[in-house]
C-alpha cells in the first residue's frame, strides 16, 4: 500500500517529465515544469473564492450579496460553523460578498473558561460583527453544551 500512495504523488511529475526529450538541461526543464503546473492549479484555487449555494441582495446595503456558505481558499464556511480569528471566536450566522470581498457576518462569542491549551468554553453575545472570510479560521471542533455554552477546539 506505501508503494502505490509513493507512485500516485509521483504522477504529476511523471507527466511532466514524459513530454521533455532527454537533454543537458533535464532535470531544469522538468522541475520548471513542474513548478509552473503548481502556480497555476494554486492560481484557479484562489479565482474560486465564491459565495455558495442561493445568494440574495442584501436589503439596504447596496452592493451587498449574502448566502449560507462560502468558499475561500481551500477552505468552505457554512452558517453555524465555529471560527476564530487571532484571539476572536465567533459562530458563522451567514457569509457576504461586497465588491471583490468575501466575508462572514460572525456571532461574536466571548471566553468563559479554557479548557486546555487549545479548548476553551465560549458564550455567543448576540452581536454581529463582520469578519474578511480569508482571516476566518474553521475551528477543529466545537460541541454546544448547557446554558447556551460551547466547547470550541482550535488549533
Amino acid at each position: 500500500m506505501d508503494a502505490f500512495v509513493v507512485e500516485r504523488q509521483h504522477l504529476l511529475i511523471k507527466g511532466v517529465a514524459d513530454k521533455i526529450k532527454n537533454t543537458a538541461t533535464f532535470e531544469r526543464s522538468a522541475m520548471s515544469a513542474v513548478v509552473n503546473v503548481c502556480m497555476q492549479r494554486v492560481a484557479a484555487m484562489h479565482d474560486q473564492s465564491q459565495l455558495l449555494g442561493k445568494c440574495a441582495p442584501l436589503p439596504g446595503c447596496r452592493g451587498v450579496t449574502v448566502a449560507d456558505r462560502v468558499h475561500v481558499g481551500d477552505v468552505e464556511l457554512s452558517r453555524g460553523d465555529v471560527v476564530a480569528d487571532g484571539d476572536a471566536i465567533g459562530v458563522v450566522n451567514g457569509c457576504f460578498k461586497e465588491g471583490a470581498t468575501l466575508g462572514v457576518f460572525v456571532d461574536v462569542a466571548v471566553v468563559r473558561r479554557r479548557v486546555a491549551e487549545h479548548s476553551v468554553v465560549v458564550v455567543r453575545t448576540g452581536t454581529l460583527a463582520p469578519w474578511h472570510a480569508c482571516n476566518a479560521v474553521l475551528c477543529t471542533a466545537w460541541r454546544e453544551l448547557d446554558l447556551g455554552e460551547l466547547l470550541v477546539v482550535c488549533r
